[in-house]
Parts: structure tokens; sequence; C-alpha cells
């Protein structure tokens, strides 16, 4: 633990991207130990410093809030705002899932009438990892749902906002590109939802993709034949999810990020659309 004040440990060889935040967050959560609690929630930014009660903080207590501030640090630098993410992919013409991007209450009254049910409603934020993990999903069928479930994912610990989309059917999938260190570009699609439970289903390849590529791509999978017959014998539209791995590859190559995660999109025989995006730059 003492590591994480910058105590016994040598120097790294490289600077991090986040090297200086770190170290301001350091110096800042070292000063609680002789503050108040009062101006201890103050100077450290965040509802993590609210487990710090009523008298000065004992170290472990320093320590665990200084973990999860400098680690909050960290994924604001490397991670891009979720509504400025949807904004890029939906530029780049990969479609999107429409979305409403909500950040208090009062924003929330403004927009209540016009919400369309059943929706979802999920939390907001980049440095949360897993929505699902911190229940942070909620299906909504009423307008009196639409409150209560706000006020909830807003007292998730790291809840920047709520996302609110329509409740849309289909198979779900996650589509990636990522660095490789020899590779260059790398362009995966998986199967998602409840079948990544099942097996491990996923199909790689470099970019530029070609539409032949693409087509490889989802048919190496091994659960192809759930998308050809996902919902009483119909297919997935194909067509618009070969469309959008070739987008995917196009869109990686010009805007070099270190990832770029589709997760879930949300396949039909519709289309295909984008529901979650998190970019790492």
């Amino acid at each position: 633990m003492m590591a994480l004040f910058g105590l016994g440990r040598k120097k790294p060889a490289k600077k991090k991207p986040a090297k200086k935040a770190v170290k301001k967050v350091k110096k800042k959560i070292k000063k609680i130990s002789k503050k108040p609690v009062k101006k201890a929630k103050k100077t450290v930014k965040g509802a993590v410093a609210k487990k710090i009660i009523k008298k000065p903080a004992p170290k472990k207590e320093i320590k665990k809030v200084a973990k999860k501030e400098i680690k909050q640090v960290k994924l604001e630098e490397v991670r891009m705002d979720e509504r400025k993410a949807f904004d890029l992919v939906k530029s780049s013409k990969i479609p999107v899932l429409s979305s409403t991007f909500i950040k208090n209450s009062k924003e929330m009254e403004m927009n209540i009438g016009k919400v369309g049910l059943p929706c979802i409603m999920k939390v907001s934020s980049k440095f949360i990892e897993s929505k699902a993990k911190v229940s942070g999903v909620m299906k909504i069928s009423s307008k009196e749902e639409l409150i209560d479930s706000f006020a909830k994912l807003m007292k998730i610990n790291g809840a920047e906002g709520v996302m609110i989309q329509p409740d849309t059917k289909g198979i779900e999938l996650i589509l990636k590109a990522s660095n490789h260190p020899s590779f260059g570009k790398v362009i995966s699609i998986a199967v998602g939802g409840e079948y990544s439970k099942i097996m491990k289903d996923v199909s790689f390849r470099i970019a530029p993709i070609s539409t032949t590529d693409a087509e490889d791509m989802v048919r190496e999978l091994k659960l192809f034949g759930v998308l050809e017959s996902y919902n009483s014998g119909k297919s997935i539209n194909f067509e618009k999810l070969h469309e959008i791995i070739v987008k995917l590859g196009n869109f990686s190559i010009k805007n070099n990020f270190k990832e770029v995660e589709i997760n879930p999109l949300i396949a039909n025989d519709e289309g295909c659309y984008s529901a979650d995006i998190k970019i790492r730059k």
C-alpha cells in the first residue's frame, strides 16, 4: 500500500500519460489526514470521499480513497466522454441507437414528455467499465419509473448522467477495433449477451476491412446459425452488419484510437445499431 503514495518503489522508466495528474491527486490525498472531514471531502472530488466519517480520516480509509481517485484520474485521461464517443461514431455513418443523454434532474423533467415507452435507461460514465455489473441498466415501462430509476442510477459511484434508448430487440454482438503491437489495427466481432456465457465466439481481421473480409468474419463465428434464424426463422440484416464492420475498420485507421468498442451492437432483421460505445484515446 505504501507504493500508492510513491514510497518504496523505483521510478518508472517511461513516463505514464496520467503521471502528472496522479501526482497531484497523491499530494492532495496526503493532506486529508491533517484536515477535518468536511475539508477532506472538498479536497477529494467525487462521492468516494463520503465514506470518510465524522473524524479525521484514518490512514486505511485515505488509501482506499486514493486508490479509487487515482484510477478515476487515469480513466478520465484515457477514455472519451460517452456522449462525445456516440457523436463521433455517428458522424462516421456507423448506425447508433437513438439516445438521449441527461445529466441532472432538471434535464430529466424537461425530457420526460419526449421519452417513448417502453425504453431502456442506463447509467452514463467514462469511469464505469461494465454497466451491468453495477446494476446500471433498467427497463422502464411508465413515466413514474423514469424519475425513480433516474434517482437510483445517479447514486451509482462515478455516475455522470443517464442515457435513455428505445427498447430494441435483437442479437447482441461485440465489435472492437484495437491496436496490436505487431499487426496494427485489428478488428474483431464476437457474439455477446447471453450467448457469451455459453462460449467465447470471436473472429479477427487486420484493418482495412473489405466487404469480403467482413462476410468471412461473420461466417467464421460458431454461432453463425443463430444469426441466420435469431427470431422465428428470420435472419439478422447481414448486409448492414458487413457495412458496419468495414466502416469500423476505416474509422479506426482514420482516428488512431487505442480501442473502440461497440458493446452491444444490436442486430435484427431491420438493421444493426450501436447501443454502447467506449473509446480509449
